[in-house]
């Protein structure tokens, strides 16, 4: 099975929810009004985020050698995402050389009287591994339609399923590779260190290697079929 059978599973089961749908508000990639981007007119509309994510985590669950735990709340509280988180969940593969895949669910507080945002945040390894978080803002301004978040949601966890996921984090800089491109970030007066590109390859390869001073890597085989190396990493 590949990720194109899962995401058929998912499609058909989230069909049958009938959840609310709505275009891009912004089409032909209009520019958003000013306002918008200090506006979130319905928060709670991403709730087909939470739906989606958590059908992932039942079909992800249903594969072999798969088996899926709730996060404690003492694991919740560890979480550094902010917002109030409502639930988790641990799914372990007994593939060699996966790591956890952690699902957590957070509602993040609007303003004053209005309903809290729904949200999910996809890490490996450990909850501050983050993969991705969907929505990544939610103001009326990123707002691309309902299609593209839940297309969001997939894409998250298809980085890992695909596999392998590559994450190397030092000191105001971010690096990761997956089968569907790399990335690469650093907060301002942040220097990424050089060579890059070929750090994940190793770390991609199973190579041995020396991170950059003050630095952490995350390495995880693919879930599914087609990536067979054996090598996992999480820390140093």
């Amino acid at each position: 099975m590949d990720i194109t059978d899962l995401r058929a599973v998912v499609d058909e089961r989230y069909a049958r929810l009938d959840l609310p749908s709505w275009p891009d508000p912004h089409p032909d990639l209009a520019s958003p009004a000013e306002e918008e981007y200090s506006r979130v007119s319905d928060p709670t509309r991403y709730r087909v985020v939470v739906h989606r994510a958590w059908l992932w985590v039942e079909v992800i669950a249903g594969l072999d050698g798969v088996t899926s735990e709730a996060l404690t709340s003492r694991e919740l509280d560890g979480c550094d995402e902010e917002g109030r988180h409502v639930r988790g969940a641990r799914l372990v593969s007994t593939r060699a050389g996966t790591l956890p895949l952690l699902v957590i669910e957070h509602a993040t507080p609007s303003d004053p009287g209005e309903p809290p945002m729904p949200g999910v945040r996809v890490a490996v390894g450990r909850a501050t591994s983050v993969v991705g978080s969907v929505p990544a803002c939610g103001c009326d301004a990123c707002d691309d339609g309902s299609q593209t978040i839940v297309e969001e949601v997939d894409a998250v966890f298809a980085r890992v399923l695909e596999g392998p996921y590559v994450a190397v984090t030092g000191r105001g800089w971010h690096a990761e590779w997956h089968p569907t491109g790399m990335s690469y970030g650093s907060e301002a007066g942040a220097d990424e260190p050089p060579g890059l590109d070929d750090l994940l390859g190793q770390l991609r390869e199973g190579d041995e290697v020396e991170l950059p001073e003050g630095a952490t890597a995350v390495v995880s085989r693919g879930w599914l079929d087609g990536d067979e190396a054996v090598i996992s990493r999480l820390g140093r």
